[in-house]
C-alpha cells in the first residue's frame, strides 16, 4: 500500500459508497463532497495523501483500504 491514491480512484470509492462528489473548479482541483450532515469543499491533488485518505475515511465511515482497492467498493 503506497502512500497516495490518484484522485480518479478516490473520487470512485467516493461516488461507490453513496457520496456525492461535485467538481468545482478543474483548474484548482476543487470538489464538493456531501454525505448524510457532512459537506465540505476539499482540494484534491493528483495524487491524494494517505492523511486526506484518513480523514475522509474517518469523517464518511468508509473502509480506508477502498481507496487502493477501488473495485471492492
Amino acid at each position: 500500500m503506497g502512500d497516495t491514491v490518484p484522485v480518479h480512484d478516490v473520487v470512485h470509492v467516493l461516488q461507490a459508497k453513496g457520496v456525492t462528489v461535485t467538481a468545482v473548479d478543474a483548474a484548482t482541483h476543487t470538489y464538493v463532497v456531501e454525505s448524510d450532515g457532512f459537506l465540505e469543499e476539499i482540494i484534491f491533488t493528483e495524487q491524494v495523501s494517505k492523511k486526506r485518505l484518513q480523514y475522509l475515511s474517518r469523517k464518511l465511515s468508509i473502509a480506508i483500504h477502498l481507496f487502493w482497492n477501488p473495485d471492492q467498493a
